[in-house]
């Protein structure tokens, strides 16, 4: 539902064009019941490191050929066999994908934390290791 409009005069702003303002009421656009904005959980998967792409990528290409992902897709791709059915097994491969790229992402790269317990003298000692070693590589 529009709730007013307006349109700018030339001139007003970068350029030459004319600015159409439209007011919309939020329910309009996306319902009674907003969607709730969740944040997305975090991956393992650091493309920065050439090793764990190049990991990635071959324990994720050995799980499709184990499970035939391509050949189970191109079978998809029959005429005779309705767009319902057809949908409902892309759909079920696309969650199986999505698992084995977990499963991949999981077995590529290993977090390593709380080697040893957290102690200030510690932590002070780690951070001179670290300074001193940034100093050795300038």
């Amino acid at each position: 539902m529009v709730v007013g409009a307006c349109v700018m005069p030339v001139g007003c702003g970068v350029g030459d064009h004319k600015l159409f303002q439209i007011d919309f009421h939020l329910e309009s656009i996306i319902g009674v019941a907003p969607p709730k904005i969740v944040r997305a959980a975090a991956r393992r998967l650091n493309n920065k490191l050439p090793s764990v792409t190049a990991e990635y990528n071959k324990e994720l290409e050995t799980v499709y050929i184990r499970h035939k992902v391509n050949s189970r897709l191109i079978a998809e791709d029959y005429p005779l066999v309705s767009k319902e059915t057809v949908k409902l097994r892309v759909d079920k491969i696309d969650e199986e994908t999505k698992q084995f790229r977990r499963r991949a992402e999981k077995k590529c790269r290993k977090l390593k934390s709380g080697r040893i317990p957290f102690s200030l003298e510690a932590s002070i000692w780690i951070r001179w290791k670290q300074v001193y070693e940034t100093l050795l590589r300038y």
